[in-house]
């Protein structure tokens, strides 16, 4: 009789627990790809880019030249001033990578900038999604 009780308990339960859950799926990429907004911002995004990358190659084409001037006049420099020369060149990497960095690191320039111009855009679909799930009882 304990078993009965046990199996019948059990099986009520699993049961219950198993049509209490529903699951839905989105897809955010497709939504988003629907929405204006968001178009919109991907294309002050990509100028935004396009402006910091010119930025960083102009700061590129600027070491490069040092590390040419320098390897052109390498023989005709003291020491003293090839040191002076190879701390400028290091220098001017290392501003280069601090901007890099900065632009396009994690929480740069570029990912405040994507997050800020993107979250008016997540909330309505998350608003969206919301209403869709109650509508049909996924929540």
């Amino acid at each position: 009789m304990k078993k009965f009780l046990f199996i019948f308990l059990a099986s009520f339960l699993f049961v219950s627990v198993s049509q209490a859950q529903k699951i839905g799926y989105i897809d955010s990429n497709f939504i988003l790809s629907k929405m204006p907004a968001y178009n919109k911002v991907q294309q002050e995004m990509d100028k935004y880019a396009g402006a910091w990358q010119n930025e960083i190659e102009q700061l590129q084409q600027q070491a490069d030249k040092l590390k040419q001037e320098y390897k052109a006049e390498e023989v005709l420099l003291t020491d003293a001033m090839k040191q002076k020369r190879q701390a400028e060149i290091s220098k001017k990497e290392n501003e280069l990578r601090d901007y890099q960095r900065k632009v396009f690191g994690y929480e740069g320039m570029m990912f405040k900038r994507r997050q800020e111009l993107m979250r008016p855009i997540q909330d309505e679909v998350f608003v969206a999604v919301e209403k869709v799930s109650k509508a049909r009882g996924f929540r």
